[in-house]
């Protein structure tokens, strides 16, 4: 399996994707506590502090094969705006995001997918699975250079949304 990400940060036109550090551990809890952040994913409930400490540690892609990182406005003090994961099996990469409710609309995670997919083309191709629903998620997929690929029929439950599973679509950059 390759290391994923062994040039970071991954500077971008507005951001910078960088590997958490434990200053962060606040803002991402209150990220990942936005009842907004749920909407989508399957959690019923927001990542306690330690399990989101349990994601930010420097092992995390040796002991999984996922890479966090964080996506921050370049400058100072570089506010986190939200997290890119990317679970790298050897064959392909699941993606998956999370951006603060405030920056959302504004085409940071765009950009930031964008960028990591070309930089990092050895832990392609590229995959992700968003409810189809999820308008704006899915903009930003194909924005970045994914296409549709397939449809899943009662897929996946988001208790935010519904107690049933939802359809689903899965985009990949092949």
């Amino acid at each position: 399996m390759l290391p994923p990400f062994e040039s970071l940060p991954i500077v971008c036109e507005r951001l910078i994707c960088r590997l958490p550090r434990p200053k962060d551990l606040d803002e991402l809890y209150a990220i990942f506590s936005e009842a907004s952040a749920r909407t989508y994913t399957p959690a019923k409930v927001a990542p306690t502090r330690d399990a989101i400490a349990n994601w930010a540690k420097p092992d995390l892609q040796e002991r999984t094969g996922r890479s966090g990182l964080v996506v921050t406005t370049k400058g100072s003090p570089g506010e986190p705006l939200g997290i890119v994961e990317i679970a790298f099996n050897g064959l392909s990469s699941d993606v998956h995001f999370l951006i603060r409710e405030s920056a959302r609309g504004k085409g940071y995670m765009t950009e930031a997918l964008s960028e990591i997919m070309r930089q990092n083309p050895e832990m392609g191709p590229f995959v992700a699975i968003v409810d189809a629903q999820n308008d704006p998620a899915s903009k930003m997929l194909i924005k970045s250079g994914m296409k549709v690929r397939e449809v899943f029929k009662s897929y996946r439950t988001h208790p935010a949304l519904s107690p049933y599973p939802r359809d689903c679509i899965l985009y990949s950059t092949n």
